[in-house]
């Protein structure tokens, strides 16, 4: 419950929303989203702005739930929000991805969405009582 309540502060708090940088009078978007199926919450999708020398790059961030893994719904869904994303943000040029080395799956989806492994980050992690590694995956808009 506690860690509901947090996540709807941090869509609520409004200095965590974007707008595109090329449209400054564009209005001001809420950039985190619930996954339903069946009017059922079955996970989130969002981005989380970069700053300063990075405010041209997001990390999109997803989670869903256990009962719903391996049945093929995160590519589709991460290729229908970067779609979304790269319309709503003409600005932004880089999505960034970071997945523990200890879920191969969540890697699997985004390369079936486009994402290519940037690198590993090793032992920069530490959850659950272990330091692991982290992979960086990344997808890039065709800039001319």
């Amino acid at each position: 419950m506690e860690s509901a309540q947090n996540w709807i502060k941090i869509c609520a708090d409004k200095s965590k929303w974007m707008r595109d940088e090329l449209t400054p009078d564009a209005p001001l978007i809420q950039p985190n989203y619930v996954i339903l199926h069946d009017g059922e919450c079955i996970g989130s999708i969002g981005l989380k702005p970069r700053k300063d020398i990075e405010r041209r790059s997001c990390e999109i961030g997803y989670w869903i739930g256990e009962k719903h893994w391996g049945k093929g719904y995160m590519p589709i869904l991460l290729r229908a929000f970067v779609e979304w994303t790269w319309r709503t943000f003409p600005a932004l040029v880089r999505l960034d991805a970071e997945v523990f080395s200890w879920n191969p799956q969540s890697g699997k989806a985004l390369k079936k969405a486009g994402f290519e492994l940037e690198g590993i980050k090793k032992k920069s992690v530490y959850k659950d009582g272990k330091i692991t590694d982290k992979e960086v995956w990344v997808l890039f808009r065709d800039v001319v």
